[in-house]
């Protein structure tokens, strides 16, 4: 299992990017579009513009967002998620107005046999959220920030590869357990290769969350229909 480093995507960049849509600074006080901010997979930029796909929680019907004018994808690939804040003006149709993105950690799905799991539950995440839209499944959580890298991954069980509901298992474990602060972090992984087979009905996650009413770390398991 390789180790990764994570893109991060704080609270206040991501207060920023509305504050900047929202405030001119010239002393216009009209109303303004409200922003949004949604995970999407950029599909490429021809003809000028920017294309984007955006799956709603849960579905599997894809909405194009089309932004006029430039966009700085060097380092991204078509199909990579990324965290888009845009605008959509009733009087433009069909387009948006890209006002802020942010990289996030785009993972593929692992798979091991039991023995290759060890140690998955060494370290909890703080879990925020966690949603399929498309063929991915998306995570935001805080984790304990490290300058150094941690292990992290979805990993599936071998031995439950071929049942309706596969068990995968999100591993993550720092190389010291020192404590620090904590940053939060969005995570996509791509389903397909897991929802394309035969008898797949969806997936089933476990974890091991400290976002509880107890503050104490406590093994979870998430489904995810397909």
């Amino acid at each position: 299992m390789k180790k990764i480093s994570f893109d991060i995507v704080t609270a206040s960049s991501l207060a920023a990017c509305v504050l900047l849509a929202a405030c001119s600074g010239n002393g216009d006080d009209s109303p303004r579009l409200p922003v949004v901010q949604n995970i999407v997979e950029y599909a490429g930029t021809s003809e000028g513009c920017t294309a984007f796909i955006y799956y709603a929680p849960g579905s599997d019907n894809a909405e194009e967002l089309r932004s006029r004018g430039g966009f700085a994808a060097d380092d991204l690939a078509q199909g990579d998620a990324l965290l888009l804040s845009y605008t959509s003006d009733p009087a433009d149709p069909g387009y948006i107005t890209v006002t802020g993105a942010r990289g996030i950690n785009n993972m593929a799905l692992l798979q091991t046999e039991p023995a290759g799991l060890a140690g998955w539950d060494s370290e909890g995440v703080y879990l925020l959220s966690a949603w399929r839209a498309g063929q991915r499944l998306n995570l935001r959580l805080n984790l304990t920030y490290d300058s150094e890298p941690r292990r992290f991954a979805i990993i599936v069980d071998k031995t439950t590869i071929d049942d309706p509901w596969p068990v995968a298992y999100l591993f993550h474990r720092r190389g010291t357990e020192t404590p620090n602060f904590s940053r939060e972090y969005y995570v996509s992984c791509p389903l397909t290769p897991l929802f394309s087979r035969d008898g797949i009905e969806g997936l089933k996650l476990r974890l091991i969350d400290t976002n509880t009413p107890s503050a104490l770390p406590e093994e979870r398991t998430l489904t995810f229909p397909k």
